[in-house]
């Protein structure tokens, strides 16, 4: 790999050499063409490897976007790539699967939840840092349940905010998540059709100035009955997990007397899975 310095600069393709800027950088890199056809790389017992690494890469890719689209309410507070670091975290899951050979190797958060507890969704400003309280879910399996319980929290001493910003609220979400497995095709969920969903809390807006209410929560998954959300009740396989995550989200006066969230003003974190 060469960089081109200095003036004259360019991108694109000049005779073996193609030359391109990355986003984010203010060198360019020229590499020459060619390397192995994509039918080589599908087909080749050469490329095996390279096949293996592909399919788990593509595989990390897939629950990390589980786990991202799961965490949608707290999208606009996120301040770094997440589906960068979930992929990071399911290759060290899928790392620990020593049963199957490699680009078979399955991604079981059944047996590595903990490595969830505690899961960043901010580098800037921590969770832990505005929220002073330890949360501590309590979750019931067999009900497909969460319990948190807290007492009033005062700014000042269980909050600090670091934004210059008038009002907060509290979020905290409920999901299932399940194992990816290599069906010996594909990588695929196992009896995730059909499943509950999660179920969101928020609280209402509250001056920066204000207390949080102390509370005793209680989320459950969701399964539509009679065309209603409904508590599902039902116990889960070994191979799913409940999961929750919490944040706070700061925001600001809005047209007609409301209150609209700031975006990437906000902390949240993953708090257990169970």
């Amino acid at each position: 790999m060469a960089f081109l310095y200095g003036k004259g600069g360019f991108t694109g393709s000049l005779g073996n050499l193609s030359a391109y800027q990355p986003k984010g950088s203010d060198k360019i890199i020229l590499r020459t063409k060619g390397g192995a056809t994509k039918k080589q790389i599908k087909t080749h017992p050469r490329f095996a490897r390279v096949r293996s690494n592909n399919e788990e890469f593509g595989s990390c890719r897939k629950m990390a976007a589980q786990l991202r689209s799961e965490l949608y309410p707290f999208v606009n507070m996120v301040d770094y790539n997440l589906q960068a670091a979930f992929s990071a975290l399911n290759k060290t899951i899928q790392l620990q699967d020593i049963a199957n050979p490699p680009g078979q190797r399955n991604m079981l958060y059944s047996q590595h939840r903990y490595l969830l507890a505690n899961f960043p969704l901010n580098k800037r400003y921590g969770f832990d840092t505005v929220m002073r309280y330890p949360l501590q879910p309590v979750f019931d399996r067999a009900l497909g349940t969460v319990r948190l319980v807290f007492p009033n929290l005062q700014p000042g001493i269980h909050l600090q905010f670091p934004w210059q910003l008038p009002y907060y609220r509290l979020f905290v979400k409920l999901f299932m998540i399940s194992d990816l497995t290599h069906t010996g095709k594909n990588y695929d969920y196992p009896g995730l059709n059909n499943m509950p969903g999660g179920q969101l809390y928020s609280s209402s807006w509250l001056p920066v100035t204000a207390a949080l209410p102390g509370e005793e929560l209680f989320l459950s998954l969701q399964v539509i009955k009679n065309n209603r959300l409904s508590p599902a009740a039902t116990e889960l396989a070994e191979t799913h997990s409940l999961v929750v995550a919490a944040g706070i989200q700061m925001g600001k006066p809005g047209p007609n007397e409301t209150i609209e969230e700031v975006k990437y003003c906000g902390t949240g974190k993953i708090l257990a899975a169970g």
